[in-house]
This record gives structure tokens, sequence and C-alpha cells, in this order.
């Protein structure tokens, strides 16, 4: 089964707000390993996803993914 591009943009609109809720929890409790560690994991995620993207010239503006995540879920926190 193929999915569409409707479908990949939406998937990853729900990463990137899980994301942003990692990063939320993690900067009220930057000493907890476990909450740190849920936002690292979603920067992984979403950095292979749109290092994949590039290579394939997705249109990251489409799916939210033109941004710095670095910036936004590393260094920001």
């Amino acid at each position: 089964m193929k999915m569409d591009n409707d479908t990949i943009n939406y998937i990853i609109k729900r990463l990137l707000e899980n994301a942003d809720y990692a990063a939320e929890e993690a900067a009220k409790e930057p000493d907890n390993k476990f909450y740190v560690g849920i936002r690292q994991g979603y920067w992984q995620v979403l950095d292979t996803i749109k290092s994949e993207f590039m290579v394939a010239d997705y249109d990251l503006e489409e799916c939210g993914l033109d941004i710095d995540l670095d910036r936004k879920y590393m260094i920001g926190k």
C-alpha cells in the first residue's frame, strides 16, 4: 500500500505536535532524564525523516519540516 502526500504530511505534523509537547515537558523539568530522552528521541526521528525527504526532494515546507530541528529540539532546550 502506498501513502499519498496528504497522509505523509499529516503523520509528520502529528509527530511535530508530539515533539513540541515533549520539548515543553523537558523544558519544565530539564534534569528529568525521561522527558529529555523523549525530546531527543523525537528530534532523532524527525531529523532522520527530514534528511531522507531532502534526498528525495520532498517539499519540506508542505509537511512542516522546513525548520531548524537542532535549534528547536536540542539547542533551544
